[in-house]
């Protein structure tokens, strides 16, 4: 894993903000352009059994589900079971039919889940999709998913 102070070398600019809206919003930004050439990302917040899209990131335009159960999307009930990263190839016979029908809408093909953590809980996951390519929770990915969570806190308490 990372170390700390390299994560905010590498992602100065979420440090500098204070708006936990505009954060997430760079960090699925940020994440895309990690995963490489037409990824998309999502934050989604997760509230008992539901994940809630908060902010996205998408060079094609497509926009997720606002919404989606975690029973019917594997990947992210693991990430938010486990507290871990998880790295995914989507499966038809893994995913709801319309989680599926929706990740093959935007040509998504596999993915990483990565949760975030704030204010001593899990606040949402970080969910990057690639299209036609592999994406992986790798060292970059996950050193994000850290400067996400060190902004996060100070943030909340500016707000």
């Amino acid at each position: 894993m990372p170390h700390k102070e390299a994560d905010a070398l590498t992602f100065p600019t979420l440090g500098e903000m204070t708006d936990p809206q505009a954060i997430l919003g760079e960090a699925v930004r940020r994440a895309a352009e990690l995963a490489g050439p037409k990824s998309r990302a999502v934050y989604f917040v997760v509230r008992g059994d539901v994940a809630s899209v908060l902010a996205e990131f998408d060079p094609s335009g497509r926009h997720a589900p606002p919404f989606v159960w975690l029973d019917q999307h594997p990947a992210l009930a693991e990430a938010v079971r486990t507290g871990l990263p998880v790295g995914v190839t989507f499966s038809k016979a893994e995913l709801a039919p319309s989680i599926h029908d929706s990740l093959g809408r935007m040509h998504v093909s596999q993915g990483a889940a990565l949760p975030i953590f704030a204010w001593g809980q899990l606040h949402g996951v970080l969910a990057i999709g690639g299209r036609d390519r592999d994406v992986e929770a790798d060292d970059r990915l996950v050193a994000l998913g850290h400067a996400v969570e060190r902004a996060l806190d100070p943030a909340r308490t500016a707000e």
